[in-house]
């Protein structure tokens, strides 16, 4: 790859590919300036933009990220991967309000996705934030009540909370959405049980074991 950037230097795309793979072998720096001579010849090239962001990320110049991520998102407003990137840095660094409206506005561009909620909620689960992350999940599922992935985060967040009510309706939705399958009976049943509706759990056993005698 490197000497086909020689026979053609004026090609952006060449030099993003060669900073990708730079990038791989953990040359922040020659994959950083792949980036930059990339954004020589395009400045508003998005892939060499998002790769010089990821480079001076894992460097420790999150500042420098942001700056170029949000050149990337005046490129190309609400961006998936830049403001989801984006997101992840400023909520690192506490600024949760500039994250949530990085993350509106990728939402409004593409209002038929939840993506962006269902990241920033795992975002907000990995900082320990869970009422923040129960926000988002419930949004996500305002648009979208069958999304897997949501119901599925939204349930572990209520197991992890201890309540087990609440966690029963999520998990039926979440079996409607996954299918029928021995480990979604169990949780089921599990949850039953720990919200205290024995009856509920006794009449689910006694259902799967009437279609389903190996059970």
């Amino acid at each position: 790859l490197e000497q086909a950037v020689l026979h053609d230097e004026k090609s952006p795309y060449l030099w993003v590919r060669l900073g990708e793979l730079r990038m791989k072998v953990g040359d922040l720096a020659g994959a950083r300036d792949a980036a930059n001579k990339a954004l020589k010849r395009n400045k508003a090239d998005l892939d060499a933009l998002r790769l010089s962001a990821l480079a001076d990320a894992l460097s420790g110049q999150k500042r420098r990220a942001q700056k170029t991520l949000r050149r990337a998102l005046e490129v190309k407003p609400g961006d998936r991967e830049s403001s989801q990137f984006l997101a992840e840095l400023l909520l690192e660094k506490g600024k949760l309000k500039k994250a949530e409206q990085v993350i509106e506005v990728m939402m409004r561009e593409d209002p038929g996705e939840i993506d962006g909620y269902v990241t920033l909620a795992q975002l907000f689960v990995q900082r320990g934030q869970v009422e923040d992350a129960l926000r988002y999940v419930d949004k996500a599922l305002e648009r979208d009540e069958r999304a897997a992935d949501a119901l599925n985060l939204k349930l572990d967040l209520l197991l992890a909370r201890g309540e087990f009510g609440s966690a029963v309706p999520v998990v039926k939705a979440l079996a409607r959405e996954r299918g029928d399958s021995p480990g979604m009976r169990q949780l089921m049943l599990t949850i039953e049980l720990l919200a205290g509706d024995r009856a509920a759990a006794d009449a689910l056993a006694s259902d799967w074991l009437t279609n389903d005698p190996s059970e």
